[in-house]
């Protein structure tokens, strides 16, 4: 049971009677009525795992009030976590909100600082029951984002912390799902949009409706000013083929990567994209004019910044594709460097060899590829697919470190590719959204495309040895490759998978899949144990008993499967939860999944 308290405010008699500022601050709870299922000042399970909000409770720009998070999980389904390892040790219980189940019941309060009268918050929570965002700036009323059930209608709405009546600002609708702007966190900390000008008059929004990731201004009753950044572009390109000029047309994207701040003195808007989906850049673009925006960075990398509107400077950190690392406070005036900050952080000493780009033409994929250091030209190696190729996450990024673990496994000898197929974020509307209803079927035949589009570009790829691995979502999608297309795979890392849909979190599977009681085909065909009788490779199943995001229960689902079927496989229990943070333990676990793929599609390392 928890209510907010521990706030570090001194008590109203302190603060009354002007005592010694430096007199110990007195803890005091502000709300009450907490039970076991009822808590005050937190976010639940499914605004931390899937709305990357991981508060309950927001202070008013002067410090007076707070709007606090009721959570209900009377109604939640409970799982109980136990320890292998300490059998004497009680199982751990969580509020899991499994796909088609209840979800927590959440209300918002207004409490004041000193105690006393709540104002409850009114909006139908019952139609919009996710609270995904919420927002609270100076001299803006406090905001926030609401979805429906199935993620296909939201509301942007001001609150008025006197009354807690409700008016909407926007709203949005999309056939197949909304997304959340989540992209701020990499340069702002907590940030959602809206983003509010000083005085309140306008405020910045980010939508998707055109069919790319968009800025907008709006003014203070939600109508919409202008569109800030561009939209999709209908292009002509020329791949030049076989030496032969051939136009045709495609869609071209400026990607929206993240919000960075507004400088009123200028009336520009720094934001963080690029029409490269690979790399991150520093942009900036007239929030009144119609001009162009400019892009600030121009090294081939991922670039984040900080920006302080009171000195009219940024920080910007450069992290190249070439290793290279540098972060240094800018002018958003004159675009000057006023200095450079050192790094004391320990260089990577050796770049991986990692090359990216597009297989397939600019409608294919995109991809990346790393050979062995030892690589040698005419020689065929078998190939290892580091997978996700799921919703919300791009494998093929211009972040150097994040193949460091892919040139490891590359220099034992084998070519380690990425592919980012339809489903993955970063190109448009219609590519990601291509898998509702169908987490598998499109990701497997995008896949296998894109292997056959490398290996008509990079011939040193043997496609008749190729082991697919990954983690997560990607084991899921390992545990399919491997059972549904012997014919490519010849055998599958399965780390942490999803194997039954049902039994994953609400937010994400419905998202995609909607409810099990509207669509059970969806849930059907992308259940990995519906396939289970036509496993013909090996397999290597991993995952951590005491996992409390994917549970242990979806890998002890697939071995049962897979056992009842006749059929052989491997597993590694490991201790620990969803992701593997120890270094050692990483070091051991991917040594054991080299030993497994240099068995399978390496025979001549044997023993």
């Amino acid at each position: 049971m928890i209510d907010l308290g521990g706030t570090g405010v001194p008590p109203v008699s302190q603060a009354n009677h002007g005592q010694d500022a430096r007199a110990t601050p007195t803890a005091r709870a502000i709300t009450s009525g907490a039970t076991e299922t009822l808590s005050h000042g937190t976010a639940e399970f499914i605004a931390q795992e899937e709305m990357s909000r991981n508060r309950g409770y927001w202070w008013s720009p002067d410090s007076q009030t707070l709007l606090v998070q009721e959570t209900d999980e009377s109604k939640v389904e409970i799982r109980y976590v136990a320890d292998a390892l300490h059998p004497e040790v009680p199982p751990t219980k969580f509020f899991y909100p499994r796909a088609g189940t209840p979800n927590a019941v959440v209300r918002l309060m207004f409490v004041p600082r000193a105690g006393g009268k709540t104002t409850p918050v009114a909006w139908d929570n019952a139609a919009f029951p996710y609270l995904a965002h919420v927002t609270w700036q100076q001299n803006a009323p406090p905001c926030i984002l609401v979805q429906n059930r199935t993620q296909t209608e939201q509301l942007l709405l001001a609150i008025d912390p006197a009354t807690g009546a409700t008016r909407e600002l926007l709203r949005e609708k999309d056939a197949a799902w909304l997304n959340l702007d989540d992209n701020a966190a990499g340069s702002t900390g907590s940030q959602r949009p809206p983003f509010w000008f000083k005085d309140g008059s306008h405020f910045i929004w980010t939508t998707e409706s055109r069919g790319t990731w968009q800025v907008e201004l709006h003014d203070a009753m939600g109508k919409l000013v202008r569109v800030v950044t561009p939209g999709p572009e209908l292009a002509f390109f020329d791949p030049d083929k076989n030496g032969l000029l051939q136009q045709h047309r495609s869609m071209i994207f400026w990607n929206y990567a993240g919000f960075v701040g507004i400088d009123e003195e200028s009336s520009t808007l720094l934001v963080r994209g690029g029409r490269n989906p690979r790399e991150i850049h520093l942009w900036s673009f007239p929030l009144l004019a119609t001009t162009d925006g400019e892009q600030l960075t121009r090294a081939v990398g991922m670039h984040s910044t900080t920006f302080f509107p009171e000195s009219r400077q940024f920080v910007r950190t450069t992290d190249g594709f070439d290793g290279k690392w540098k972060s240094e406070i800018v002018s958003s005036v004159s675009g000057r460097v006023v200095a450079a900050l050192p790094s004391v952080a320990e260089p990577v000493p050796r770049a991986p060899s990692t090359k990216i780009g597009r297989a397939g033409g600019t409608d294919g994929f995109d991809y990346a590829i790393t050979r062995p250091r030892t690589f040698t030209a005419g020689k065929k190696y078998a190939v290892i697919p580091s997978v996700y190729a799921g919703p919300t996450s791009k494998m093929v990024t211009a972040n150097i470190r994040a193949f460091l673990p892919d040139q490891w496994m590359a220099d034992q000898g084998y070519i380690v590719v990425r592919i980012d197929g339809r489903g993955t974020p970063g190109r448009g509307r219609a590519w990601e959204r291509a898998i509702k209803g169908n987490f598998i079927d499109i990701a497997l035949e995008d896949q296998i495309a894109g292997l056959k589009a490398l290996a008509a570009q990079f011939p040193e790829l043997d496609l008749t040895r190729v082991g697919v691995s990954g983690w997560s979502f990607g084991g899921y999608f390992s545990a399919m490759a491997a059972i549904r297309r012997p014919d490519i795979f010849r055998c599958a890392v399965v780390g942490a998978p999803v194997i039954t849909w049902e039994n994953y979190d609400t937010h994400y599977t419905e998202r995609y899949l909607g409810l099990p009681q509207d669509n059970p085909e969806a849930y059907r065909v992308s259940n990995v144990t519906t396939y289970a009788a036509q496993a013909s490779r090996p397999l290597l199943l991993i995952h951590g008993l005491t996992d409390d995001n994917v549970y242990f229960q979806h890998t002890l689902q697939l071995a049962d499967a897979l056992y009842m079927a006749g059929k052989p496989y491997e597993l590694l229990p490991m201790l620990g939860t969803h992701m593997v943070s120890d270094p050692l333990v990483r070091l051991r676990q991917q040594t054991r999944i080299m030993d497994f793929l240099n068995r399978e599609l390496r025979p001549e390392q044997k023993p």
